[in-house]
């Protein structure tokens, strides 16, 4: 039986508001039902090593494939990326970078980079945003935000 090396697996870690309780969440990303929690982080990340253990054990034992850790190497990306944006959007966003000082690009990549941990941020910070619009079908919500430092500020993680 080959062991697995649970620490190369993609663990993500947040504090927050799980069925009324304060406390951690581990989650690996290469087995997204799999959720541990605990009262610290470490907890909750030595719970997620044990249970990707377990869990390849158990499939092992069934004769059954276990996901493998995800190869994301970030020498495999090389950081340029072409964006194809709507003409209004576009004027918008350059608009937004002149009065923030910045170039459109780096505005771009502070946007992106801040909606990385979105989901965490926005419950803690939505008496920050100044509207939130539902604008399609599906109900998925876009945020607008007057000043890019402000919007910067909304990804520090409130403790």
């Amino acid at each position: 039986m080959t062991k697995v090396n649970s620490s190369k697996y993609t663990i993500e870690i947040r504090l927050g508001e799980f069925e009324g309780e304060t406390c951690y969440e581990a989650k690996v990303k290469e087995l997204p039902s799999l959720a541990e929690y605990a009262d610290t982080h470490e907890e909750a990340y030595a719970l997620a090593l044990d249970s990707i253990e377990t869990l390849a054990e158990m499939h092992t034992e069934l004769g059954r494939p276990f996901p493998q850790p995800l190869q994301n190497a970030v020498a495999d990306y090389s950081g340029r990326v072409t964006l194809r944006l709507p003409r209004g959007l576009h004027q918008s966003l350059a608009i937004k970078a002149e009065e923030e000082a910045v170039s459109l690009n780096a505005l771009l990549a502070n946007v992106l980079a801040s909606y990385v941990g979105f989901g965490t941020h926005f419950k803690q910070t939505t008496e920050k945003w100044q509207t939130l619009e539902n604008k399609t079908p599906t109900a998925k919500s876009t945020a607008k935000v007057h000043n890019l430092r402000e919007y910067q500020n909304l990804a520090v993680v409130n403790e």
